[in-house]
Parts: structure tokens; sequence; C-alpha cells
């Protein structure tokens, strides 16, 4: 296969909310961030934009894969919304609704934290990303899915990476394209499986473009799997599967 530039980066924070895109009277979330989620942040750190950087992260132009690197549960908190037509009413509101409000929060207290792999295949911007998040020079703060809920960008490293087909069981601890699987292997296998159907892709008017359904673990262990198509080995020996 062909050979890559790959940086990793951990993401961590303490709350996260990445919508649920088909839910309109509450808001629920999905227990990783979709791709869509972290080209934004990616954009975010360069200062392109809202809307504007659809094409240039299409999946031509942006390798990305992402690995739970802890146990998270859901806490749901209810949010008031008001509708105000004047400036009295936000201060004596008529009418609020409430809405539940969906959280994502670490095991006891902890963290959440991902590792991401990117790529990306315009090289003078993979490169400012590369120096953005070494330096943590962010144009823009990223946030865990929702503003409130900032998180901290951790550079950890760049590695060779090369597209491989695999014939045989590998495992695999980054979060897993369904389509993408042949046979799981599941004796022995001591996790928490969670299945997401997330949005992949975006088109520049924000319509959505495609969808998929992810597999992962819940603390990112490692799940043994035969895979249709292609993934990345690193350097180290890890597989990782793209999103």
């Amino acid at each position: 296969g062909e050979d890559m530039k790959i940086l990793e980066f951990k993401i961590k924070g303490k709350f996260a909310h990445y919508r649920k895109i088909y839910t309109n009277s509450s808001s629920l979330t999905y227990g990783i961030p979709p791709k869509t989620t972290l080209v934004g942040m990616i954009a975010a750190i360069l200062g392109l934009e809202r809307d504007s950087y659809y094409e240039t992260f299409d999946e031509d132009n942006v390798t990305i894969a992402i690995k739970k690197l802890n146990s998270t549960r859901k806490i749901i908190q209810t949010v008031n919304y008001f509708k105000a037509t004047s400036m009295n009413e936000i201060i004596f509101p008529k009418q609020h609704t409430q809405i539940p409000f969906e959280i994502l929060v670490g095991e006891n207290g902890e963290n959440i934290e991902y590792a991401v792999y990117l790529s990306l295949k315009d090289n003078s911007l993979f490169n400012e990303v590369i120096r953005r998040i070494k330096q943590k020079d962010f144009y823009y703060l990223p946030y865990l899915g929702a503003a409130p809920f900032n998180c901290d960008i951790e550079y950890i490293g760049i590695y060779e990476g090369e597209f491989k087909h695999f014939e045989d069981f590998i495992q695999v601890k980054t979060v897993v394209n369904l389509n993408q699987i042949k046979e799981f292997k599941l004796n022995n296998f001591e996790g928490k499986l969670s299945r997401e159907r997330m949005p992949s892709q975006f088109s520049n008017e924000r319509i959505l473009k495609d969808a998929k359904t992810y597999i992962y673990e819940d603390e990112g262990k490692p799940i043994e799997l035969i895979l249709y198509g292609e993934a990345i080995q690193l350097q180290t020996g890890e597989i990782i599967t793209l999103m």
C-alpha cells in the first residue's frame, strides 16, 4: 500500500455532547465524536470559517481514526429553553420548555479521553495543523461537541503508516465502520460493544451527505476481527481503522 505520515494527538475534557442528528425535541448524544465533529475541530484549530471547509476535508482529502481511551457514561440534565420575542420576555419569560439534554462524562470523575489519528492530503495544511497542535496555538479554542465543554489537545507524535490489506484476524482499538467488518471473534471477549449510526460527511450547504454505522468498545479495548478493504498499519505495529 501507499506510505503516509500520520499525526496522533490526544483530546481530553470533563464533559461532551455530540448531538444526535435525528433528535429535535431532546438533545441526545453519541458516545464518541462523529467524523464531522472531528473535522470541525481541526477546521476551528486552523481558523477556517464554519461550513466553508467540507470540500477541503472530504473523504479523498482526509484520513481520520479515533480510539476511546476510557469508559464513559451518559447523564441527563434538563435545560430550560424559552421563547423570547422582546427583551422584557428574556427577563420574564412567558413560555418555556424543558428539554432533556444528554451529557457524556467519564467514569468516577475522570476525564473523557480519545486518541485521534489524522492525515491530510494537502501538505501545507497538514503541517499547519501539526504546528498548531504541537504549540497549542489554536485559532479557535477546541471543545467537545458543545461550546461550554472545552477540551485540551495534546500532541503525541508523528508516525509513518501504510495502507494494507489483512487476510487474517487483527486486533483493532479504533472505532470501526460496520461495513468493513467481515468477521468478529467474540469468544473470550470481555468488553462492552457499542454501535452507533453517525454522520460522516456534510456537503457545503451543511446537508448530510453520508452517514455510517460504527462499532467500538467502551474503554477502547481491542476487538478481534477480519476486515474487508484496507486499514493503516503504523510503524509501531498498531493497526488503525478509518472513520
